[in-house]
C-alpha cells in the first residue's frame, strides 16, 4: 500500500513539474510571432513587385509582337536597299544591363542565402529542446510556426525574384533579336534613336522601381527575423 501511495506522490510530483514548465515557458514561446503587421506589409510589396513583373512582361509581349513584325518586314528589303551597316547603341545597352543584372542578381541572392541560414539555425536552435523530452511535437508550438512561417515569407520572395530574373532574361533576348535587324540594316537610323531613347528611358524607371521594392522587402524579412531572435 505505502509502495502505490509512493507512487501516487512520485506522479502527482511529476504532473506538477510538467504543469509548472509549461506554465512559466510557454507564454515566452507563445509571444513570439510574425505580427499582422509585418505580414501586411510583406504582402504589400510582394503585390508591387508581381505588378512591375507583370509590367515587364507585357511590354516584352508588345517588343516580342513588333519584332516579328519588322523581322517579316526585313525578309523583303533587298541588300542595296537596306542602310549601311553600324553598331547600334543597343550593342553596349544589351551588355549594360546584362552586367547591372549579373551583379545585383548576386547580391540578392547572397542576402537571401544568408537570411535563409540564419532562419534554419534559429529553428533548429528553437524547436529541438525540452518539449521533445515530454512527447510534445514542437511543430505545434507558436514559436515553431512563427519561424516556419518567415522562411515561408522568404521563399516566396525568392520565388518572385526568380520570376523577376528569367522576365528579364526574356526581354534582353527579344532586344538581342532586334539588335540584330538593326546591324543587319533593316531599321533606320532615325527609327533606332527614337526606340533607344524610350528603351534606356524605361528600362531605368522600371529597374529602379524593381530594385527599391526588393531592398525594402528584404529589408523587412531581416527585421521579421530579427524581433523574432529578440523574442526568446
Amino acid at each position: 500500500m505505502m509502495q502505490i501511495f509512493n507512487k501516487k506522490i512520485a506522479l502527482l510530483s511529476f504532473g506538477v513539474f510538467i504543469f509548472s514548465y509549461i506554465f512559466l515557458f510557454y507564454p515566452s514561446i507563445a509571444t513570439a510571432q510574425v505580427s499582422e503587421s509585418d505580414k501586411e506589409t510583406f504582402s504589400e510589396l510582394s503585390e508591387s513587385f508581381k505588378a512591375l513583373i507583370e509590367i515587364r512582361n507585357r511590354w516584352s509581349d508588345q517588343l516580342e509582337i513588333g519584332s516579328t513584325q519588322l523581322t517579316d518586314a526585313c525578309s523583303y528589303i533587298s541588300q542595296n536597299q537596306r542602310e549601311t551597316k553600324t553598331k547600334s547603341q543597343l550593342d553596349d545597352f544589351i551588355l549594360i544591363e546584362n552586367s547591372q543584372k549579373l551583379k545585383k542578381t548576386s547580391e540578392f541572392e547572397s542576402q537571401i542565402s544568408s537570411l535563409n541560414l540564419e532562419q534554419n539555425k534559429f529553428k533548429n536552435e528553437q524547436c529541438t529542446n525540452v518539449f521533445s523530452i515530454f512527447g510534445f511535437d514542437n511543430k505545434n508550438k507558436q514559436v515553431c510556426y512563427s519561424i516556419d512561417s518567415a522562411i515561408d515569407l522568404t521563399q516566396k520572395f525568392d520565388n518572385l525574384l526568380k520570376k523577376r530574373s528569367a522576365s528579364f532574361d526574356r526581354q534582353i533576348l527579344i532586344i538581342s533579336e532586334l539588335n540584330e535587324l538593326s546591324e543587319a540594316g533593316c531599321l533606320s537610323s532615325s527609327f533606332q534613336d527614337r526606340f533607344y531613347d524610350q528603351l534606356e528611358s524605361y528600362q531605368k524607371e522600371l529597374r529602379e522601381s524593381e530594385y527599391l521594392v526588393i531592398s525594402d522587402t528584404i529589408r523587412l524579412l531581416k527585421l521579421i527575423t530579427k524581433n523574432l531572435e529578440k523574442q526568446q
